[in-house]
């Protein structure tokens, strides 16, 4: 049994804008790790809609685990 093979991290966050920009975010480059908390406003702002699919699994739990994000206002499209 090896305990931190079933440990989870955040590795990449895919992100789109509704003005069509789109983004991966490879959060285990050097330097960006400790920059993701930034986007935490964003993800806490109740005006945005935040649209994913089986955000509810891992993802929410992963932004709050990893960066103290909150995410506030989420359209699954699993649960849809």
């Amino acid at each position: 049994y090896n305990r931190s093979k079933m440990q989870q991290i955040t590795c990449l966050l895919q992100l789109a804008t509704d003005d069509g920009r789109e983004y991966i975010i490879d959060v285990l480059a050097e330097g960006v790790w400790d920059t993701v908390g930034g986007l935490a406003r964003l993800f806490a702002d109740k005006s945005v809609v935040k649209i994913g699919h089986g955000v509810d699994g891992m993802d929410i739990q992963s932004l709050h685990r990893d960066f103290g994000i909150f995410v506030v206002n989420v359209f699954d499209t699993q649960e849809a």
